[in-house]
């Protein structure tokens, strides 16, 4: 028997969601930092693989309503596409927002404040995660 096309799609989406492998911090100081009960965290080191998955392991697997910044809009890019292979089917993510809506209600904002007033832009909204990378590039008055 030949299945409809349609129910064959939604078939293919059903079982991406189901067989997506979870995150999972990678052992050592990642997975240190994703189990402190620390209001603040402060995790650097050198360039690669770790700090900014470890932002967006931790929106995605423990918060509900995350915001990561970046200084400037443009240098948001390649986490909005790292979160996109995390995520995958298991969301909508609105380009105009720049907003994850996660199917299991969590939400996942990607921000930019390139200038000191732009930190106004976000008052009044909560969220459970403010996460900042790259925080150098950031003044303190942001």
């Amino acid at each position: 028997m030949e299945m409809e096309p349609a129910k064959l799609r939604r078939l293919d989406t059903e079982l991406l969601v189901l067989h997506r492998r979870a995150w999972i911090p990678l052992p050592g100081r990642q997975q240190e930092a994703y189990d402190s009960p620390a209001d603040e965290l402060f995790f650097g080191g050198a360039a690669g693989p770790g700090k900014t998955q470890l932002l967006l392991g931790l929106a995605y697997t423990r918060h509900h309503r995350s915001v990561i910044f970046r200084r400037e809009y443009t240098q948001l890019r390649e986490i909005i596409e790292q979160s996109l292979q995390m995520i995958g089917a298991n969301g909508t993510y609105n380009v105009q927002d720049h907003i994850w809506r996660l199917k299991d209600g969590r939400r996942i904002e990607f921000g930019s404040v390139p200038h000191e007033w732009d930190v106004r832009k976000y008052q009044g909204r909560p969220h459970d995660l403010v996460a900042f990378d790259e925080l150098p590039e950031f003044t303190c008055e942001q």
